[in-house]
């Protein structure tokens, strides 16, 4: 059987869609995978190397968890639900718990746990270059 080909278009409209199972609300949610481009913005803008280990910038940690969520909560389609301007709000009146599951579920997904892919994604320790 021959495989398709897949041209550059084929690529990016590529994204997997993974449920969360949300217990304490009884209820499933959906979360996606990252666009290239927006997980290595993630990965500039949140973390850092110390010690050889990558670590959530201090500064930025507690907003780590809402940068993740909003950028892969999706429906079943995988249409982000969660990337405009009144998200914020919602987000902050989400349970820790429930906020703590999605956000793991989506680190999971796009790569955010394996500490190598995300150091590789950093700029080098001498690049004093500005971030786009």
């Amino acid at each position: 059987m021959d495989k398709k080909k897949l041209t550059l278009s084929d690529l990016a409209k590529h994204c997997r869609i993974e449920p969360v199972e949300l217990p304490e609300l009884d209820g499933i949610v959906y979360v996606r995978s990252f666009t290239a481009a927006k997980r290595l913005r993630l990965i500039e803008e949140h973390f850092d190397m110390k010690g050889g280990q990558t670590v959530p910038k201090e500064d930025k940690s507690f907003q780590l968890q809402f940068a993740v969520v909003r950028a892969s909560l999706c429906d079943e389609d995988g249409r982000l639900i969660a990337d405009n301007d009144d998200a914020q709000d919602a987000l902050e009146q989400m349970s820790a718990q429930t906020l703590d599951r999605i956000c793991e579920a989506a680190m999971e997904l796009n790569g955010l746990r394996d500490q190598e892919a995300v150091a590789k994604n950093l700029p080098s320790q001498g690049d004093s270059s500005p971030s786009s």
